[in-house]
C-alpha cells in the first residue's frame, strides 16, 4: 500500500495548488474490497464543500487512536497491522462504516473510553506498576493490600498478576512487600521511638516477632540498628520496564483439551526458585527404573511421555511454600488406575504449550522465563489456576540435552 499512497498524496497536492507533498495534514483513508483496498488519499479539511475536482469525504464522529509511522512509505502496511493489534488488546475494535454511504472509504478504529482502557487493557507491565504503588500506598497508610481486587480492576486476575510478578522480580508479591516493609521500618527503628509501637504499626503483635522479621530482611536486630543506625540491607522500589526483545520466535500453540488425568507418584515438596530442587531429585531417584517403564507404558492421552506436574503450587509463588509434585503421564478420565498410583484431576480447558530443544534444563528455564517476559504481554491470555507440567518428549543418555514441552492451563484476558 506504501508505494501507492506516495504518489497519489503528491497528485492531489498538485490539484489543490500545493508543492508536491506538502499537504497540511496529509491523510490517506482506506477500506478492504473483494480485490485489494479502496483508498483515498487527500489532507483534512472542515471545509462544508469540496473544492474543485476534489471529493469531500465524511468522517463520523468518534473517539480515534492515532499512531506515528517512522519510516519509508514502503512499510506503511507493517505499522498498520501493529495498530490493529493494539487497538485489539486494548479491547477495541476497528469500526467497518456502511459500504454505501459517503464515507464508505473511511476505516476508523473505535476505542473504549479512556478511563476503560487504561484499566482493561492495561498491559502487564502497567498493572505490576501499578500493584508496586499500592504497595507503596499501603505502607504509608499501614493498610492490607488486596492484589485480587486490584488486579480484577485492571482486568485480570489476581493469580496471573502474582506469577507475573513473580517471574518478573524475582520474588514473591508478599517477599517483596516484607521486604520493603522492613526498609520502611529501619527509618523508625533508627529515630527511636518506642519499638512495640513500632512493631504493632508494622503489623506485628510483638516485639519478638516484629525482630524475627527485620533480622530476616537486614541480617541485624533491631537494638544493634538503633544503637549503630546499620548495617541495613534495604530493598529498592521495584519497577518494571518493556525492553525490546523477542527477535527469536518461540515456539507456540494453544490447544483445547477435555478432561484428563494425571497418576504417578506424587510428594508434597517446598517450592524452590533457583537451581536443582533436591527434594524433587530424592523422589525420582527413589522410584525404580522399571516404575519409568510401566508408567510409559500407562500414558494414553497428551501431554505425552513421562510428565513433571507441578500442582497445588501457593497462589503467592513464595519461596518454601509446599507444591504437589507428581512423576506420571496423562491418561484419559476413564481409565483404570492402578491402586499403587496417586491421581490429579485435571478439567476441561485450554493450554498454551511451549516446545524447546537444547541444553537440559537451560532451554526449559529459558521458556519459563520467556513465556513472562514475551509471551503473555504479547497475547490476548493469561494463566489460570491448574498444574503445570513438562512433557520430556526426547533426550540425550546423559540427559544433557533434550526435547521438552512446557504446559500451562490459560484462560482469555
Amino acid at each position: 500500500m506504501g508505494e501507492h499512497i506516495g504518489p497519489m498524496s503528491d497528485a492531489v497536492a498538485d490539484a489543490l495548488g500545493h508543492a508536491a507533498g506538502a499537504l497540511e495534514t496529509p491523510v490517506a483513508t482506506y477500506a478492504p474490497t473483494d480485490d485489494g483496498l479502496d483508498v483515498a488519499v487527500g489532507h483534512a479539511t472542515n471545509l462544508s464543500e469540496a473544492p474543485d475536482g476534489a471529493e469531500l469525504i465524511d468522517l463520523p464522529t468518534v473517539e480515534a487512536v492515532c499512531g506515528v509511522h517512522l519510516g519509508p512509505m514502503a512499510t506503511i502496511q507493517e505499522s498498520r497491522q501493529k495498530m490493529h493489534r493494539w487497538i485489539h488488546e486494548a479491547g477495541g475494535r476497528v469500526h467497518k462504516p456502511d459500504p454505501t454511504g459517503s464515507n464508505r472509504r473511511s476505516r476508523v478504529a473505535l476505542i473504549p473510553p479512556r478511563a476503560e482502557w487504561e484499566t482493561k487493557g492495561a498491559t502487564m507491565i502497567g498493572i505490576l506498576n501499578r500493584l508496586v504503588d499500592e504497595i507503596e500506598q499501603c505502607l504509608h497508610d499501614h493498610d492490607d493490600l488486596d492484589v485480587d481486587g486490584l488486579a480484577q480492576s485492571s482486568g485480570t486476575t489476581g493469580y496471573h498478576a502474582r506469577r507475573m510478578f513473580s517471574s518478573l522480580a524475582g520474588m514473591s508479591v508478599s517477599e517483596y512487600v516484607r521486604r520493603r516493609r522492613m526498609t520502611v521500618a529501619a527509618a523508625d527503628v533508627i529515630g527511636g521511638e518506642d519499638l512495640l509501637t513500632i512493631a504493632v504499626r508494622y503489623g506485628y503483635g510483638s516485639t519478638e516477632a516484629f525482630g524475627r522479621a527485620f533480622r530476616a530482611v537486614h541480617g541485624t536486630s533491631h537494638g544493634d540498628v538503633r544503637r549503630d543506625g546499620g548495617p541495613l540491607r534495604s530493598q529498592p522500589l521495584l519497577r518494571f520496564r518493556l525492553t525490546v526483545e523477542g527477535s527469536a520466535p518461540m515456539d507456540a500453540r494453544i490447544t483445547a483439551r477435555p478432561a484428563f488425568r494425571l497418576i504417578g507418584h506424587a510428594a508434597r515438596v517446598p517450592l524452590i526458585h533457583e537451581g536443582v530442587n533436591p527434594h524433587i531429585q530424592r523422589h525420582i531417584a527413589a522410584l525404580p527404573v522399571s516404575e519409568h517403564d510401566r508408567l510409559k507404558q500407562l500414558s494414553s492421552t497428551e501431554p505425552a511421555g513421562l510428565l513433571q506436574v507441578s500442582a497445588d503450587v501457593d497462589p503467592d509463588y513464595a519461596e518454601g511454600s509446599e507444591l504437589t509434585y507428581l512423576h506420571g503421564v496423562a491418561v484419559e478420565v476413564a481409565t483404570d488406575v492402578p491402586g499403587d498410583l496417586d491421581v490429579i484431576e485435571v478439567g476441561a480447558g485450554e493450554w498454551v504449550v511451549f516446545r524447546t530443544s537444547g541444553p537440559h534444563p537451560a532451554a526449559l528455564q529459558e521458556a519459563y522465563a520467556a513465556s513472562a517476559t514475551e509471551w503473555f504481554p504479547a497475547n490476548p491470555w493469561r494463566l489460570c489456576p491448574g498444574p503445570s507440567i513438562v512433557s520430556v518428549l526426547d533426550r540425550a543418555p546423559d540427559f544433557s540435552t533434550a526435547t521438552c514441552e512446557l504446559w500451562f492451563p490459560i484462560e482469555r484476558a
